[in-house]
């Protein structure tokens, strides 16, 4: 287009990253880039690129679940990264009126936001965390060399929470009786979630791993892989083995794949993928055993059919952590659940419960 008008030229589609729409500029390949969904998720982004504060720009992460299909379902625009996008005035995390000393449990994406709003609010935070680093199930979610942005999320949390007076404590796990010698006035249990793995024949079974397991490269994927549950999660697995040049099927109980709250635009992305890759889809189709040989499945009809496989995937969906609030009554203390804690949803749905609790203390 550059080269055939005489006009300047707008490059838009997500221009997430400063330094690739600067060397566009530079080579000539356009004039100037228009920002779109990148404004959304952080609307100083312009300002953050002219005083070189690159790092601080909160990413846009793609996932159209704010913007595009908040639009579309609802008939307004959010953010699933920011959840002050177009109630700025009104929504702000002001500053609280009592002090208070709250305790997040868990450092996941719902834990570091709960922490970030809490202490800019000026609470006294402190954060605990089992594991040795914060990120939770962002970590294996940004595993997929399409989710980069998922991954510079979690280090924009990372970052913030290193700038700010939360007490990080990671290798840390909560008790009743930690949570007591803390003495805090309130706790955000944001403990997360893991795989369902259901109960069936061979679900122990040398071949079996778990999505997390697979994404976080626990356990090794064969050549041969059978993928079982067609939502968001176990598509997008899908599309990175195949990617791969793995031989993929995928099979989903349901009569059809992403039958869940999916933007549409992610939705074709993916069945048109599929198509390209030559997937197998077996929808109406249930996991019925899994065994040396690989999946044995139930077909529409009744009859049992065995697909070959190295490896099989259970990414059926998630379940929350169990809880430690029925532990905590004899604190005293204000006690809120979040996140997948709560109740299994997305990093939006994670992102604005905790937004929302640690703006409201």
């Amino acid at each position: 287009v550059k080269k055939a008008v005489n006009i300047p030229v707008l490059a838009g589609s997500r221009m997430n990253t400063p330094d690739l729409a600067e060397a566009g500029i530079a080579e000539g390949k356009f004039d100037a880039i228009v920002l779109g969904r990148p404004s959304i998720a952080d609307p100083d982004y312009p300002k953050k690129v002219m005083t070189g504060h690159l790092k601080k720009i909160r990413p846009c992460i793609g996932c159209n679940q704010g913007c595009i299909h908040r639009y579309f379902t609802a008939g307004y625009v959010g953010c699933a990264v920011n959840p002050e996008m177009g109630r700025s005035t009104t929504y702000r995390p002001n500053p609280a009126l009592t002090k208070k000393r709250i305790v997040v449990v868990g450092g996941g994406v719902a834990g570091m936001e709960a922490a970030r709003i809490a202490d800019l609010r000026g609470h006294d935070v402190i954060l605990l965390e089992k594991t040795n680093t914060l990120g939770g199930n962002l970590l294996p979610a940004g595993k997929h060399d399409f989710k980069q942005e998922v991954l510079e999320l979690n280090e924009w949390y990372k970052q913030e929470l290193s700038a700010s007076r939360v007490d990080i404590r990671t290798n840390t796990e909560a008790t009743p009786k930690l949570l007591k010698e803390l003495t805090p006035d309130a706790i955000i249990l944001a403990v997360g979630s893991i795989p369902v793995m259901p109960r069936l024949k061979g679900i122990d079974h040398a071949k079996t791993v778990s999505c997390i397991e697979a994404l976080s490269g626990q356990k090794e994927v064969g050549q041969k892989v059978v993928i079982v549950g067609g939502g968001l999660v176990g598509c997008e697995m899908v599309l990175e083995y195949a990617r791969e040049g793995k031989q993929v099927t995928i099979v989903e109980a349901l009569p059809a794949l992403l039958t869940d709250d999916v933007p549409f635009g992610n939705r074709q992305m993916l069945l048109d993928a599929f198509e390209h890759y030559g997937v197998e889809q077996l929808v109406g189709h249930r996991l019925s055993e899994i065994n040396n040989e690989g999946a044995v499945v139930q077909q529409p009809d009744g009859s049992l059919q065995t697909l070959s496989a190295d490896t099989v995937v259970m990414a059926v969906g998630f379940k929350p952590l169990l809880s430690l609030k029925g532990q905590l009554a004899d604190l005293n203390v204000e006690v809120y659940e979040v996140g997948d804690g709560n109740k299994v949803g997305n990093i939006m749905t994670a992102i604005w419960q905790a937004y929302e609790v640690a703006h409201t203390i």
